[in-house]
């Protein structure tokens, strides 16, 4: 159970910046500011930058892969420092580009609560990076194929298909990694869009170690 505030500040027609926060009952803490110019160059090209910090207090770890031990329930605490931006082109009505980067620090800790901690049960080989606090420049690219219509917050009709390729790189270089990331959302109006079936897809995959 969360709760949170936020103040948002347009600067023009719809460009606007906004500031928030959010607490949990255990302890889960987010701040977080954006700065959004979305519709610049006749509506074909959007901005945003990000800068925030989040505490994840209890962060379940059962170790890796589905052979990992059945009884294995440990957790950590994780604190993160985010800052970055993107940019996302619009080439026609239904194709977009979006480009990114971002720096990203995680200093690792014990849980809160009486949960056992990964660094007193776990080894760097059953839980990799376990006692490092490392820090990624996080950079990605995305395509997508959207005709979400009559728009993306509220779409009766139409889909998304979209690839994003991820790239976070350990400034120490021991921990770095690319991500994958697919998704589809299919749209299907019945009875002229009085009702609406919605299939939504997701995979994610690790490309290396």
């Amino acid at each position: 159970f969360t709760l949170g505030a936020g103040f948002r500040q347009y600067t023009g027609d719809r460009a606007h910046w906004n500031i928030a926060g959010l607490y949990s009952l255990k302890g889960y803490k987010l701040i977080r500011a954006d700065a959004v110019a979305p519709g610049l160059l006749s509506g074909h090209l959007d901005l945003r930058s990000t800068l925030g910090w989040r505490d994840a207090t209890q962060v379940r770890y059962q170790g890796l892969g589905i052979e990992s031990p059945a009884d294995m329930d440990t957790a950590f605490r994780m604190q993160q420092t985010f800052g970055g931006g993107d940019a996302t082109a619009h080439i026609d009505r239904w194709l977009h580009l979006t480009a990114g980067a971002s720096y990203e620090h995680y200093a690792i800790h014990d849980p809160t609560g009486d949960l056992s901690s990964v660094q007193d049960v776990s080894t760097a080989d059953t839980a990799p990076g376990v006692g490092v606090d490392p820090s990624y420049i996080h950079s990605f690219a995305s395509v997508a194929l959207d005709w979400r219509r009559p728009g993306t917050d509220y779409a009766r009709s139409g889909g998304l298909y979209q690839v994003t390729r991820h790239f976070w790189k350990d400034i120490n270089g021991t921990y770095s990694f690319d991500r994958l990331d697919s998704e589809v959302v299919q749209h299907i109006p019945i009875l002229r869009e009085n009702w609406v079936i919605s299939l939504h897809g997701v995979v994610v995959t690790t490309l290396n170690d």
